[in-house]
Order: structure tokens, then C-alpha cells, then sequence
């Protein structure tokens, strides 16, 4: 098996970071690069703002993330973002420092990563139900939680990678830790419902601003 599939998210993230690494890539020229693979590729671009060291970013990706994820609950077959937002994208420097990452954690796995159980894929069902499991992470992403943003981004990047690889097999591991950070997180209702009344009126800023 290749160690960097074409069609896997190391060969994507490889063939995007191409180029200048001072030049930008916007999020039209990712939809165009990854074709089938949108949903799962365009969730991994919007969930690397939870990675950078700094408060908001959860902020910025969760909105994002939850756009993403209500056009799955309703069936779209191609993610939709709004202009605005698709003449935007990361540096590709950005997008090789990820790729290094990335090789690193999932190098030693990609040899049990395949596509599999396709019907998971195919099926409306399960694909709108993965997009409800996106929402409520999404939500939580945003929430100003400390210490949580690698915890419910990496659980996002394990989503993307799924889609992306089309391995049914670790969507339905997907599944299994998403639900189970969901039930935690209403477990600790009460703290996250005074997080989320502090985040509100931000969130509402940054939806806003994407859409004017």
C-alpha cells in the first residue's frame, strides 16, 4: 500500500501545500482539488483554526464546522461555503507544517486505513446522521472550554479522515467517540450552558461578518 495515497488526506494536504509556501490557497481551489472527497476535506480545512494556540480559535472553526454540518443534515451532495469565505484559505507553509504533523500521527495507522463498508457513505441516513454528530461538536468546538479545542478538533480531523479515505470502519469509531464526548458534554450541562451564553453574541459576529 502506498504510504501517500492520491486520494488519501496526506496525498491531499502534500498536493495542495505545493507551490510558494508564502502564497495563499483559497477554499474555491481546494473544493476544485478534492472533487468527491469535498465534505471530508473542507471539514479538515475548517477545523485547523482549533489548532492555533490562541482562545478563538475554536470560535472560528465551530461556526464553520456547523455550516458544514447542517448541509449534510439536509442532504447536499457538495459542501456550499460563501464567497467570501472561498476566496480565503490557509498559507500553504500552514498546509506543509500539517502534513509533516499529520505524517507523523497517521504514518504508523495508514496501513489499517482503507476504503470499506461503502454503503455508510452512500446512505442518506447515516450521512445526515454524521452531520447531526458534526453539529453538536461543532457547538461544543466553539464553546470557550478550556483545554478542549485539540480534544473535540482532533475528533473532527477523525471525521475528515474517514470521509476522506472512505473507510467505514473508523467512521463508525468516529461515531463512537463523537457520541461519546456529546454525552460527557451533557453530562457537564450546566457549565457548558454558561460557556455557550458567554459565546453567543461572538459566534453570532463571526457568522455574521462571513455572510455581509
Amino acid at each position: 500500500m502506498q504510504s501517500d495515497k492520491d486520494t488519501g488526506l496526506l496525498g491531499m494536504v502534500g498536493r495542495l501545500a505545493q507551490g510558494d509556501p508564502e502564497s495563499h490557497i483559497t477554499m474555491h481551489q481546494i473544493i476544485d482539488e478534492v472533487e468527491e472527497s469535498g465534505f471530508g476535506m473542507i471539514l479538515f480545512v475548517l477545523t485547523l483554526p482549533a489548532f492555533i494556540p490562541i482562545p478563538v480559535g475554536g470560535a472560528l472553526s465551530g461556526p464553520l464546522v456547523a455550516l458544514l454540518a447542517l448541509q449534510m443534515i439536509v442532504g447536499r451532495h457538495e459542501p456550499w461555503l460563501p464567497k467570501r469565505l472561498l476566496s480565503k484559505g490557509p498559507k500553504r507553509s500552514a498546509l506543509a507544517k500539517v502534513h509533516a504533523q499529520l505524517s507523523r500521527i497517521f504514518r504508523p495507522v495508514h496501513r489499517l486505513i482503507r476504503p470499506r463498508a461503502d454503503w455508510i457513505f452512500e446512505n442518506s441516513i447515516t450521512f445526515r446522521f454524521t452531520g447531526l454528530i458534526l453539529l453538536f461538536l461543532a457547538v461544543l468546538l466553539a464553546l470557550p472550554i478550556p483545554g478542549t479545542n485539540y480534544l473535540f478538533g482532533l475528533t473532527l480531523v477523525l471525521f475528515a479522515l474517514a470521509m476522506i479515505e472512505r473507510d467505514g470502519g473508523l467512521m463508525i469509531v468516529s461515531w463512537c467517540v463523537g457520541l461519546a464526548l456529546i454525552i460527557a458534554a451533557f453530562v457537564l450541562s450546566g457549565q457548558i450552558i454558561d460557556a455557550f451564553n458567554a459565546i453567543k453574541d461572538n459566534a453570532s459576529d463571526v457568522l455574521h461578518r462571513i455572510f455581509v
